[in-house]
């Protein structure tokens, strides 16, 4: 894969995006996404982030298509879960 580079303003703002989230599995990918843009390889950064390597892959090209918003899970189709007023 060719290196991968971002404007230092567009680093600055996926950390920020990192620091500020809850959400583990988009924790993991920009954990993930700012290590390649850091140098390292993207079998590296699946280690780094418990992510495979295609899935480091798939952020990548997420990124480089829709920017850090595409990076937020998509709805999945299937029955919501119900809550009940019980619990």
């Amino acid at each position: 894969m060719a290196k991968f580079e971002e404007a230092p303003e567009k680093i600055k703002e996926l950390e920020d995006i990192l620091q500020d989230t809850k959400d583990k599995r988009l924790y993991a990918k920009l954990l993930a996404l700012l290590e390649v843009l850091s140098g390292a390889t993207a079998r590296d950064a699946a280690g780094t982030s418990c992510l495979s390597v295609r899935e480091v892959y798939y952020v990548i090209d997420r990124y480089k298509r829709e920017g850090a918003s595409g990076l937020k899970d998509k709805p999945r189709s299937g029955r919501p879960k119900k809550v009940s007023t019980a619990d």
